[in-house]
């Protein structure tokens, strides 16, 4: 099987690449290295992983579907992992027009490459933010979402009213993630490193992809 990944070069896009192809998958790896926080990183987690045919970067900024198009044409695919996306509530603020091209129509770039290429699964990611004003404690799955308080999150709510809509024809997951920290958060972890140093969530879910 082959997984297209987005945002590969990131925390946890690292963390899932890494995972897919210890257990014998191929991966195309998709991030553009942007400079919201420092590109070497990013770079020296692509360089972590382990070495082989089975992975294959492109730099490239999903949110130009012209771009995507002709960079993907000839690279089959069998699933897509979507963690690419411009991060940061705070810096939703100072930049919004990076959150609308990343955020928005990145993600109806990624629903129409699933649903024209009739991926098994397109698995992406949201996030915690949803949940906004929501004085409920802890979050459940079920409680409204209709009060976000960022850019950011509405940006990342939208994605889901996106990925729900009849237009996207392919089956798909998603993550409401908060805040990551663990092994690679500062330093790229080595094809050496253990599982148990993985989140959970990147162990679990796209290795049960089917």
């Amino acid at each position: 099987m082959t997984v297209l990944v987005t945002g590969a070069a990131g925390f946890i896009g690292h963390h899932v690449t890494h995972a897919l192809l210890a257990r014998g998958e191929s991966v195309v790896g998709i991030d553009n290295l942007n400079s919201y926080y420092d590109p070497q990183l990013k770079r020296d987690r692509l360089a972590a992983l382990p070495a082989g045919d089975a992975f294959r970067f492109l730099e490239l900024d999903f949110s130009d579907h012209e771009a995507l198009a002709r960079a993907l044409a000839e690279l089959p695919f069998d699933r897509i992992v979507h963690l690419g996306a411009q991060a940061g509530v705070r810096h939703s603020i100072d930049n919004p027009r990076a959150y609308v091209s990343a955020n928005l129509a990145g993600h109806l770039n990624m629903l129409e490459l699933a649903r024209h290429r009739q991926v098994g699964h397109f698995v992406y990611a949201s996030s915690s933010s949803v949940y906004g004003g929501n004085k409920s404690l802890p979050f459940r799955v079920e409680d409204r979402v209709d009060h976000p308080v960022s850019l950011y999150a509405a940006t990342k709510k939208a994605d889901e009213l996106m990925g729900s809509s009849p237009a996207s024809s392919s089956p798909a997951s998603r993550s409401r993630s908060s805040t990551r920290a663990g092994c690679g958060a500062t330093s790229p972890i080595s094809p050496t490193s253990p599982p148990a140093c993985w989140p959970r969530w990147t162990a679990r879910r796209p290795t049960t992809m089917r």
